[in-house]
């Protein structure tokens, strides 16, 4: 009996392998391919041939490399509390490896010809080299350890690597000579060999990593914002006495500089600000040493190019508002996306991984708001009471250079003291600094209200994070009202800053107002004058701040042209006419009278809204012929070009997109620096100014004004292009016509819904139900178990919609790889131990206790827990 069992159960065998063969030519392609694993929210995938076959759920990220019972590579996994479980590849010797991981450690168990990649994805807080074998880093790796001097570690160019200890410099290629220590192999091995022993528990936070004991696990860098020549680092949590300098170093990853720091400060043990040297643009790695001598670091990202953010500050308003206020070194835009606060595994679900959003999605799902050099304030409201909140931004110019990632926080409750009856309505500044022994700045602060009796010093604070030396010398005031506030003499404030001025009252109540104080005249770049007619002409220029300009035209015999004699600006302010100046491209049409020599010259003087005047005078020959008919153009004869309709639709930003129809379709779109928008007093024209956007329908186009419009008739003039006969983009005439804006409707917009919490990224699945708007936008994810839409992946595991991967086990939708390890769908790999297809992932060993000893052939470490075959569980 037992002998037909046996033939029958080998005749069962035979059939099952003849099925697998001949089922193989159908996914040859996949069968074929070498196996690549990525870690990625908590579970472990195989993929094949950019098929995931098989996925296990990781108890900790630490992933070890050992070698399989066929030659080849084997991973090693704690699947559950006291579970480990050891996958073969067979055998294969390379491994591609992705997603966010702890640790990596690669065994001395390794076969020497194994090679090991970490993709550009790759984040690893601790890679421990054990073994002769070579390493491709492509990702991010916070510790480098190789203990083994036959390792070949190159970093390739843009990877970022922390700190790297090794027996041996040559074993690693492509990282900074700072960063690398050398070690003996005694001690490199005996490092390793109690890493190597048992898998830990723990975990790092995204990018961010640590080593050393149990208590540098609860410290970890939040934030790293880089601007110029400063460094703000945010921990998760104050440390116990605040760090020196000593305690801090930024490395630059592969061939660029370290940065060297100056200067530490904090205020509160968490938040620490770095004075450093002038550094380029790159990648650098900081570390930081914690009062118990253990290390948490962080990779960050520099760019210079993009506007210069300071004087960041979010006030808690009331109970739905808050003011977010900053100073920008250029006008441009800003986009801003606010996120209720939430504990950490919530945040990193929800940006899908990450714990922060990208500059992408900021940029797809945030709000945008145009920006102007200098002081700016941006009102957030519809917050939740009692909630508080990250501000994501970024900023970016004209040009389209766009800072790094920043963050404010919105705290949960309004700012300290009592708000009272009486308000700050307007602050001003002002400065003089023709002496010495003098008040050298002072402002003038109007409350809403008189006070029933004249404030002293005593009531009047004024305070700077960059200046402790502001004391009040005196006030004076001739209304009980507005109020001259006056610095002590012989103190200078430093402007580019932000003061807040606090007035206290005799019932206990106070109010507060913030300036930006910036000394700086505005600057008249990029100007033009053009006669337009016998009496009159166009004056075109950009101003990099809003204001008043004097301006009149005045006769050669009057201008000292041809000399370097001073300018002064008295000439042109006594007796000249007014123009609002604005922070952008602005136009300016003027009578032309005759002229006593043979120039005119027009002259002007800008003067900013705080005060700040130019101390000489601008000016610029108006041409005697005319050769230009002004700035609206007739446009080129015949219908080619003839527009059609111009259409302006205000947005909930304030800003218009002006939708233009064309007669015939374009064959060449233009581009913001063909199209000019004037009258009123602008003249808007290239990227700072506007963009155009083109639509299916080439007959028609969308212009973005990046500048509010006053009410108003203006002209649009677009210079077209064409191909010439040999295919070349010619000018080929220009298109013009007026259209006319008032008191539009605003337009709504779909990212404004911050009731609750911003929105996750667009057709990105939102997992944590606590943390989930109750009014999100079309097309977004939704984590309401009850509600998910379809075509979007479902956070309730008892129902998955079509097309996507289901979170239940034990019912995996057609096409995508099942979790369950019984039940695989057609053309994929079962998971199931006992009958695995030929090109399957297959178990060395099943899962074992950590306990347990094993007897792998390979002989692992005493303590290691992998178990040989003959000892597996069913």
């Amino acid at each position: 009996m037992k002998k037909f069992f046996s033939a029958l159960l080998a005749v069962l065998l035979a059939f099952q392998v003849g099925l697998a063969a001949a089922a193989a030519p159908a996914n040859s392609q996949t069968a074929q391919a070498p196996y690549s694993i990525q870690v990625i929210d908590g579970k472990l995938l195989f993929l094949r041939g950019g098929v995931a076959v098989r996925e296990v759920a990781l108890a900790n990220s630490e992933i070890r490399l050992t070698r399989s019972q066929m030659g080849g590579i084997a991973v090693q996994v704690v699947e559950a509390p006291g579970q480990t479980r050891r996958f073969s590849l067979e055998s294969q010797t390379t491994l591609a490896v992705s997603g966010q991981m702890s640790s990596l450690i690669l065994t001395a168990q390794l076969p020497k010809q194994a090679q090991i990649s970490l993709g550009e994805q790759s984040r690893v807080s601790l890679l421990n080299v054990n073994a002769p074998v070579q390493v491709s880093l492509h990702g991010q790796a916070s510790n480098l350890r190789i203990s083994d001097a036959g390792a070949r570690v190159n970093a390739a160019q843009g990877s970022s690597v922390g700190k790297v200890s090794t027996v041996s410099r040559s074993a690693v290629n492509g990282v900074s000579a700072g960063k690398v220590s050398v070690v003996s192999s005694s001690s490199a091995s005996s490092s390793d060999s109690s890493s190597d022993d048992r898998p830990s528990g723990g975990s790092s936070s995204s990018g961010s990593g640590s080593s050393g004991g149990s208590s540098t696990q609860s410290y970890s860098i939040e934030r790293v914002e880089a601007s110029n020549m400063r460094v703000k680092v945010t921990l998760n949590r104050a440390t116990s006495r605040p760090l020196q300098k000593s305690a801090f170093a930024i490395l630059c990853n592969g061939s660029g500089k370290d940065m060297t720091i100056l200067e530490v400060s904090t205020q509160d043990n968490r938040v620490y600000d770095l004075r450093t040297t002038s550094y380029d643009d790159n990648t650098y790695f900081l570390s930081i040493q914690l009062p118990d001598g253990s290390l948490i670091n962080k990779t960050f990202v520099t760019s210079l190019l993009g506007p210069e953010i300071n004087s960041v500050e979010a006030t808690r308003v009331d109970e739905t508002t808050a003011q977010f206020s900053f100073a920008s070194d250029t006008a441009g835009s800003l986009y801003y996306l606010v996120q209720k606060k939430a504990s950490t595994r919530a945040r990193t679900a929800f940006w899908n991984g990450s714990g922060e959003p990208t500059i992408a999605q900021v940029k797809q799902q945030g709000e945008r708001v145009s920006i102007q050099q200098g002081a700016n304030e941006v009102t957030v409201s519809q917050l939740v009471s009692g909630a508080s909140y990250v501000i994501y931004f970024v900023a970016e110019d004209g040009e389209g250079n766009t800072t790094p990632l920043k963050y404010a926080d919105i705290p949960a409750t309004p700012a300290g003291g009592t708000q009272g009856d009486y308000k700050i309505e307007k602050i001003r500044a002002f400065s003089d600094m023709s002496g010495f022994f003098q008040e050298h700045n002072w402002f003038e602060v109007r409350l809403n209200k008189p006070t029933a009796s004249p404030l002293s010093v005593s009531n009047f604070k004024v305070t700077c994070p960059a200046q402790s030396d502001s004391e009040v010398g005196r006030v004076t005031t001739e209304d009980n009202q507005t109020y001259m506030v006056y610095i002590k003499e012989n103190t200078i404030l430093k402007d580019k800053n932000t003061f807040t001025i606090t007035v206290s009252f005799a019932d206990g109540t106070t109010a507060s107002g913030k300036i930006y104080l910036d000394f700086t005249e505005p600057e008249l770049t990029g100007y033009t004058v053009k006669r337009t007619g016998a009496t009159t002409a166009e004056v075109q220029f950009r101003s990099n701040k809003p204001g008043t300009l004097y301006w009149k035209v005045m006769d050669g015999n009057q201008v000292p042209w041809d000399t370097v004699e001073p300018k002064d600006p008295e000439q042109v302010v006594n007796g000249g006419e007014t123009f609002a100046l604005k922070a952008t491209g602005n136009l300016l049409t003027i009578d032309v009278p005759e002229a006593g020599s043979d120039k005119l010259f027009f002259c002007c003087v800008p003067e900013d809204e705080t005060g700040n005047r130019s101390s000489y005078y601008y000016y610029w020959e108006i041409p005697a012929e005319i050769t230009d008919s002004g700035s609206n153009p007739d446009p080129a004869p015949g219908g080619d070009f003839e527009i059609v309709s111009i259409v302006p639709k205000l947005g909930s930003n304030g800003k218009y997109t002006l939708t233009v129809t064309f007669a015939k379709a374009l064959s060449v779109i233009p581009y913001g620096d063909d199209v000019t928008v004037s009258g009123n007093g602008l003249n808007l024209n290239g990227s700072y100014d506007l963009a155009v956007n083109s639509t299916y329908d080439l007959t028609v186009i969308e212009i973005v004004l990046k500048t509010e419009l006053d009410p108003g008739e203006y002209n649009l003039t677009i210079e077209m292009f064409g191909e010439d006969e040999n295919g070349d983009i010619v000018p080929v005439g220009t298109a013009a016509d007026t259209f006319t804006v008032g008191d539009e409707e605003v337009v709504a917009s779909a990212k404004a819904n911050q009731d609750e919490d911003a929105a996750g990224p667009e057709d990105e699945p939102v997992s944590d139900e606590a943390n989930t708007p109750n009014n999100t936008p079309d097309d977004k994810a939704v984590a309401d178990e009850s509600n998910t839409p379809n075509d979007e992946a479902a956070a309730d595991e008892n129902s998955a919609p079509n097309d996507e991967a289901a979170a239940d086990e034990n019912s995996a939708p057609n096409d995508e790889a099942a979790a369950d390890e019984n039940s695989a769908p057609n053309d994929e790999a079962a998971a199931d131990e006992n009958n695995a297809p030929e090109d399957a992932i297959v178990p060395d060993e099943s899962s074992t206790s950590d306990n347990e000893t094993g007897s792998d052939e390979n002989n692992a470490p005493e303590g290691e827990t992998t178990p040989d075959e003959g000892n597996t569980a069913n």
